[in-house]
């Protein structure tokens, strides 16, 4: 017998395939949405069927295959594809993904066999001319000039977009995830590259999109298998942030400029304005570029607790930012910018409850070289401000004069580095802990700037981290007269 799941395969892929041969009536759009959207896995294995049909069409773009004369053999395929839905299905979810395999290789052999005039219907047109990127969502999507792009929707090099507000995720046959947030425009110039002169973009890069390219009015923007950010605003001025990876940025956005790159590294943000000067971006909030709705966290708070972040570090010496994460303090959670260190509870319960969903800071790791540092935190509301402190060193005077010890103690799992070549992580609480660091305590009782201070020189013999910065809202005292 077939069960619900092979049922609903059923059903995505012949409303593919009559999406595919343009049959497809308005009704089975909308339904094929409503199944895809519903289900991340259809989903996923929707947007692998369009990556393969994108594929074939680089392959057989000046190919012509006689399908008269194939016809036996299509008809061996659909014989195929029928005996493979209609047989009594393998038990397991392994299983069950081997035969969706099979059959998207077969739904592709059949693509390629009687579908492939789709893509070759001007056989001198070269392949890059067509459509090259898939929209696979829209969040409160308002357009511009009535110029709708449904989910699903294919985007072709030459395309514009004007998106009035919300959100627009796309991903690119070549595998690069992009998420848009509007007011936005952008025009898609390649198969990889977009130029957009007003908006907020992240762009998730794997190895097969690298050289994926960003161009904006004052800046160009080229991947090297990487996760990061591009806002522009409405006179141009391009604000780029590097979450993971590498990009190379050259100023202005023609391909003559190239010979002025410069990189930047993980952790690392700047602005360039429209008179092409450079400003390090000292601050970025978690909320400031757009991530998937399919990886987004629970929303941050109603009212941010921390307004900045700054240091007294030159922007000529340093191009590094402080994230600010609304989305809250968890195990898991990743420490600092240039680091793929993770917080942890100290065992398997967890963290301590009172640092559960805390807003936090990530520094940047290197900042402990800066003997001078000094870091500010505005506090926009009152707050319990921590600071996480390795027991690997000596408190500083700052920490000491003002901040309280708790106690309380949260563990650091470091990351694979040239320096800890053995390390790795793990995942949940209490798991691979390499450092504990204990928990100082301030009340801040009305919004105000706190300075704080560098590291204390380690014990060489011991690691060495940056301290973690975390803020609570701070409860109201209850008065005497509150209590009935």
């Amino acid at each position: 017998m077939i069960d619900q799941w092979d049922d609903q395969f059923r059903r995505v892929h012949d409303l593919i395939t009559r999406k595919l041969d343009e049959a497809a009536t308005p009704e089975e759009e909308a339904e094929l949405r409503t199944l895809l959207r519903d289900d991340a896995e259809l989903r996923a294995l929707y947007v692998e069927h369009i990556q393969d049909t994108a594929d074939l069409r680089w392959s057989y773009a000046h190919t012509t295959i006689p399908i008269e004369d194939d016809a036996p053999a299509v008809a061996s395929l659909l014989r195929a594809e029928s005996d493979l839905i209609d047989a009594e299905p393998p038990i397991g979810k392994r299983a069950r993904t081997r035969r969706w395999q099979t059959l998207w290789a077969v739904a592709t052999a059949m693509l390629l066999g009687v579908g492939v005039y789709l893509f070759t219907s001007n056989p001198k047109q070269p392949p890059s001319a067509g459509s090259v990127a898939t929209v696979t969502r829209t969040i409160d999507a308002i357009w511009k000039d009535g110029a709708e792009h449904d989910e699903l929707s294919r985007l072709h090099v030459g395309q514009d977009v004007s998106l009035e507000s919300g959100q627009i995720e796309l991903i690119f046959d070549t595998g690069v995830e992009v998420v848009v947030i509007g007011p936005a425009k952008f025009n898609v110039s390649s198969a990889d590259s977009i130029y957009s002169s007003r908006g907020t973009i992240s762009a998730r890069v794997g190895a097969n999109g690298i050289g994926f390219t960003v161009d904006t009015p004052t800046a160009r923007v080229i991947d090297l298998g990487t996760e990061f950010g591009v806002a522009i605003d409405d006179d141009g001025e391009t604000e780029v942030a590097v979450f993971s990876g590498i990009v190379d940025l050259a100023l202005g956005s023609s391909p003559a400029v190239d010979a002025n790159r410069r990189r930047l590294n993980q952790g690392e943000a700047i602005r360039v304005g429209t008179n092409g000067n450079v400003d390090r971006v000292m601050a970025i909030a978690s909320d400031r570029f757009p991530v998937s709705a399919a990886v987004r966290s629970a929303g941050g708070p109603e009212t941010p607790i921390i307004g900045n972040v700054t240091d007294n570090i030159r922007a000529g010496d340093s191009n590094k930012f402080y994230q600010i994460v609304r989305t809250g303090l968890h195990d898991d959670s990743h420490a600092f910018v240039d680091r793929n260190h993770q917080w942890n509870g100290v065992t398997s319960e967890g963290f301590p409850l009172d640092l559960e969903g805390a807003e936090y800071v990530m520094p940047f790791n290197d900042d402990k070289f800066h003997e001078d540092l000094e870091v500010s935190i505005d506090v926009t509301q009152p707050a319990n401000l921590y600071i996480f402190y390795s027991d690997s060193m000596t408190p500083p005077k700052w920490l000491q004069e003002n901040f309280i010890d708790t106690g309380v103690e949260v563990g650091l799992d470091e990351a694979k580095s040239v320096y800890h070549k053995d390390f790795k992580l793990a995942a949940g609480p209490g798991k691979s802990v390499d450092m504990t660091f204990s928990v100082w305590k301030r009340e801040v009782r009305k919004p105000q700037v706190i300075h704080l201070g560098a590291v204390s020189k380690h014990r060489a013999t011991l690691g060495y981290n940056m301290y973690g910065i975390a803020l609570t809202p701070l409860e109201p005292a209850v008065k005497a007269s509150d209590i009935q």
